[in-house]
Order: structure tokens, then C-alpha cells, then sequence
């Protein structure tokens, strides 16, 4: 994918991105004040709906099959608004607003505790790369002033007061079924609680694993004919106990370099001034090490994001293409960089 995803084509990817945010924020509200059974909220299969939050309301999917779908749609869209913000010559101002709206309002309406949560780690990480950038920290505080004023002016619409309902009665929830019952507790254990879990499993795991597979939904309808997590829900448990102790803890030590691998790349080119690559990260920093990898929004910029948010949009300048002419060269797998040049001459102006 890096071989042919270039700037241009990223910043067409967020500018549908925001132009859909509306839209989907939309949607997610219809489905969340539908009923249950409503057709709105019908799941893959027969009879199966979405998964509940509290108070009889579920998680808004969108127009995908589970709420994760949404979750991962409206952090990315997140992301290239902050970018949009440090360098919005590609998108118009009222779509960037619209998208502000429309992640202000899906935040309470998606009863995903782990969607708000990585929101605020992609805030922690563009405070984080404003640092070395000055107008990425005027942005991202920027849209922390403009998220919160957005915030405040929704609280008196009678959606959003019963979305905050919704979502605080599942953190209070949440929070009970913590051994202590305090709020930190139930923050600390979303977060990192799964490292506790596979240490635990190291110890229950045979050798050689129960398998892998068995412990996703399909493989447990498939063995024991119901849906479920038939050994963990968390997935550093679920790799021990599916691949034994052994390639398990190779496996996961595997993904923990890739995902300092990726941060290392960040890193660098957000100090030589290009911002959407750390932005981008910050939307996968867990998913990375510890996350599901079976999301294929995320998981598409995720393999792709170690080239292709950096380097130019590597056409050279006058040289155009038919639409059809860029599909046949790009399905011919062609890298349009011949020129030899080092890295640091290939990078983008993110």
C-alpha cells in the first residue's frame, strides 16, 4: 500500500472523512434512539442486533456491522481535523466544523468507553508533538477550546443530555465492577489490564495452545456452535491461551517492536516538522502492541503508515494522469520514486 498511497491521496481519504462525519454522527443518532430491534440496528446475522450500553439503549454502529467500526471512522476523522487545522489548504472550513460537531456528538452517543478513551490519547499525543511543533500545539488547544464550547452548547439539547445519561450510567457501571470501585481503577484496568491477563494465562496455557482462532466469535460458533469468547475477550490473553506460552510471548514481543518501531518513525519526522504521521499513530498507539488487529479501517493505515504519510506526493510536478491512467499504474504495484534520493528528500509537507 505505501508502494502507491502518496500525500495526495491521504488527503483525499480525510477530506471524505470529514466530508462523511455529519452524515455518520447522524445516523448514530437515529440508530441510538431506536429501538433495539429496529432494522436501523440490525446486526450480520438473523435475529442479532447491536451490542447494549445502558439503559436500554445500544452502541450506535453506523452504516458498519459493530459499534467499533464507528469508533475507529470517527478517530480518524479526529486526526485530519487536527491536521486539517495545521494545514487546511485541502479542506473547506465548513466541513471542518461539521466534522467538530459530529465528534463532539458521537462521543456520548457511542457508549464506547474505549473510543472516548483513545480520543484522549490522540489529545495526549498531539500535546505531546506540539512541543517540537508551535503551530500543532496552537492548533490541538485550539480544538480542545472548540471541542469543550461545542460540548457545553450541546448540553442543552435534549439528545445529548440523555447520550451523557446513557454514557455515564455504563461508566458507573464500569467503575462498580472494579475491586475498589473507584474511577482510576477502572481507567488503569481498560487500559492495561490485559497485561495482568496474560500473565495470568501464561500459567493455564498448554504448551503448544488451544489453538488459533478458537478464541474469536467465529471460531467459537464454529467449535461449540454459540457466539462468544470461548478462552478471552482481551487479545494478549487470548494469543497466550490460543498459542501457548511460548510463540505466544514471541508473537506479542513481536508486535511490542513494531509498535515502537512505528513510534521511533514518528518521532522522527514529526521533530522535521511533518505532523500527520504522529497524528496517525496517536490513533493506533495501543492497537499497535495490545489492540485487536482484526479492524481493517485502522489496520489498512496501519500497514501503510510507515511510508506512505511521509514521503511526497512523488509524481513530479506538470506530469498528469487520466483517472484511468493512475488506476493502471497503480495496479501495476509501480513506486512512483525512481530518482534515488534519500529518505529525508522523499518526505511529504505534513
Amino acid at each position: 500500500m505505501a508502494e502507491v498511497l502518496g500525500q495526495d491521496d491521504l488527503q483525499q481519504i480525510g477530506r471524505w472523512l470529514l466530508a462523511l462525519a455529519g452524515p455518520m454522527a447522524a445516523l448514530m443518532v437515529a440508530q441510538f434512539f431506536a429501538p433495539p430491534d429496529s432494522f436501523l440496528n440490525r446486526g450480520m446475522l438473523e435475529g442479532v442486533g447491536q451490542i447494549g450500553s445502558a439503559l436500554g439503549r445500544i452502541r450506535p454502529a453506523g452504516t458498519f456491522s459493530y459499534n467499533t467500526g464507528t469508533g475507529n471512522f470517527n478517530l480518524l476523522v479526529a486526526a485530519f481535523l487536527i491536521y486539517s487545522s495545521v494545514n487546511g489548504r485541502w479542506v473547506s472550513p465548513w466541513m471542518r466544523w461539521t466534522a467538530a460537531v459530529a465528534v463532539v456528538v458521537t462521543l456520548p452517543i457511542s457508549g464506547s468507553r474505549g473510543f472516548v478513551l483513545t480520543v484522549a490519547e490522540l489529545l495526549a499525543f498531539a500535546l505531546i508533538g506540539g512541543n517540537f511543533n508551535g503551530r500543532l500545539l496552537r492548533v490541538t488547544l485550539g480544538t480542545i477550546a472548540v471541542g469543550g464550547a461545542i460540548f457545553f452548547l450541546l448540553t442543552f439539547s435534549g439528545f445529548f443530555q440523555e447520550g451523557l445519561e446513557t454514557f455515564t450510567t455504563r461508566w458507573d457501571q464500569a467503575i462498580a465492577s472494579t475491586t475498589t470501585g473507584s474511577f482510576s481503577e477502572a481507567i488503569v484496568m481498560r487500559f492495561f489490564g490485559e497485561f495482568l491477563d496474560a500473565f495470568r494465562a501464561l500459567g493455564e496455557a498448554p504448551v503448544f495452545g488451544h489453538g488459533i482462532g478458537l478464541g474469536s466469535n467465529f471460531g467459537s460458533a464454529l467449535t461449540f456452535g454459540s457466539l462468544g469468547f470461548a478462552l478471552a475477550e482481551g487479545e494478549w490473553p487470548r494469543t497466550v491461551l490460543e498459542m501457548g506460552p511460548i510463540a505466544g510471548a514471541v508473537w506479542l514481543g513481536l508486535r511490542c517492536a513494531l509498535g515502537f518501531y512505528l513510534l521511533g518513525r514518528s518521532w522522527v519526522f514529526l521533530r522535521r516538522g511533518r505532523v500527520l504521521a504522529w497524528l496517525l499513530f496517536g490513533t493506533n498507539a495501543r492497537l499497535s502492541s495490545m489492540g485487536p488487529w482484526r479492524s481493517l479501517l485502522r489496520w489498512a493505515f496501519l500497514s501503510s503508515r510507515p511510508d506512505c504519510a511521509w514521503r511526497r506526493s512523488s509524481r513530479p510536478k506538470g506530469e498528469n494522469l487520466s483517472p484511468r491512467g493512475r488506476r493502471m499504474d497503480r495496479s501495476a504495484g509501480l513506486n512512483y520514486v525512481r530518482s534515488g534520493r534519500s529518505v529525508a528528500d522523499t518526505l511529504p509537507q505534513l
